[in-house]
């Protein structure tokens, strides 16, 4: 069990980081974002029918190997279905496989004339070799310190970085996260990421201090964590309500938008860039899971979510000042927004130039 559990890791953790990438390379840029959303769409509803077998098979005599049996069935398809996607056309370029990135942004773009394709296969030529100028005779380790060393690069890791996933413990709570993905998916092309995520992640704060202060009216033991009322009271149901709540605000603004940020990275760093991002999101989901129930006791339950109260909304003040708006521009122009400190005004007006050039 421990060595298929380390295998099925290896190979999540593996798509987890590749998967937004690909997605940011390969999807039209009208439509990124959304396509990054229905991934996560796709993996919060894996969550929610994951649990409801838990539920179904959980009074079933050896019903666990009948849930471990189940998950197999998805990564079996998968493995059917994933020599049907292309390549990337950056990739297939870096490789000197002009033809074959032709024929794909043929088959993303169907619409698109010869010379439209042979304007992108150019500007795609042109950053690949900007690329591979950079890191010639560089190592992993090298594109690592560059990474952080360079300050364009650095500041496009600071946004993509600092997201947690809460931990869905039932079906009620990765159900909502899945409804919620599903709202955040259509909207955030056209309204924008850094609007969604101003508008809403300030209900994160909101809903962890109000299920901190219904805590102070919980008798709640120390030591052992157990609720010393049995009976369901309403402060009890206002902390049910507020931690859906919670989920909800988390689904519709940094539960999606976080896989997104892929984007932020230039072609050269653009798969270290991913694989912090990818473990950022993880670690820091390992070091709530890990450290709460310490803390619960440690701090009390209301100064626990007290504190990660107080983390989302420092979070969302960030946000408003250090994330710019990257929906709605090709992938060469959000590689030079972090060119112009955190690039809030410049993506702005970029976004603004291309509006007029529609027109």
């Amino acid at each position: 069990m421990a060595v298929g559990r380390l295998i099925v890791g290896l190979g999540v953790g593996s798509a987890a980081m590749i998967v937004p990438a690909y997605i940011a390379e390969i999807a039209p840029m009208k439509y990124r974002g959304r396509m990054v959303g229905l991934n996560n769409v796709s993996i919060t509803g894996g969550q929610a029918i994951s649990y409801a077998i838990g539920a179904a098979f959980a009074s079933v005599p050896h019903g666990w190997r009948y849930m471990v049996g189940l998950g197999g069935v998805s990564s079996i398809l998968l493995a059917i279905l994933l020599p049907l996607c292309p390549e990337s056309p950056r990739q297939l370029i870096s490789y000197g496989k002009v033809e074959e990135a032709a024929n794909v942004l043929h088959r993303i773009f169907s619409n698109a004339s010869e010379e439209q394709v042979s304007a992108k296969i150019q500007l795609i030529i042109e950053t690949v070799q900007e690329a591979q100028l950079s890191t010639q005779g560089r190592s992993r380790w090298d594109i690592v310190k560059e990474l952080n060393r360079n300050p364009a690069h650095f500041r496009a890791l600071v946004c993509a970085f600092g997201f947690s996933n809460p931990v869905a413990v039932n079906l009620v709570v990765s159900g909502t996260n899945m409804v919620s993905a599903c709202i955040n998916m259509p909207p955030v092309d056209p309204v924008g990421r850094r609007c969604l995520l101003v508008s809403t992640a300030w209900g994160m704060a909101a809903g962890l201090l109000a299920v901190a202060i219904s805590f102070v009216y919980i008798p709640v033991s120390l030591d052992t964590l157990e609720v010393q009322d049995n009976t369901i009271t309403p402060t009890a149901i206002v902390v049910l309500v507020f931690i859906i709540w919670f989920v909800a605000f988390y689904g519709v603004s940094f539960g999606n938008t976080a896989w997104m940020s892929a984007d932020f990275f230039s072609t050269e760093v653009r798969a270290i860039g991913t694989m912090f991002m990818t473990c950022c999101c993880w670690g820091s989901d390992l070091i709530a899971s890990s450290a709460f129930l310490s803390m619960m006791k440690g701090i009390t339950p209301s100064g626990a979510f007290g504190f990660y109260a107080c983390l989302c909304f420092i979070g969302w003040i960030l946000i408003i000042f250090f994330y710019p708006e990257m929906s709605g521009l090709t992938l060469e122009e959000s590689q030079e927004v972090f060119q112009h400190g955190f690039g809030v005004r410049y993506a702005r007006q970029l976004r603004k130039e291309r509006r007029r050039g529609g027109e």
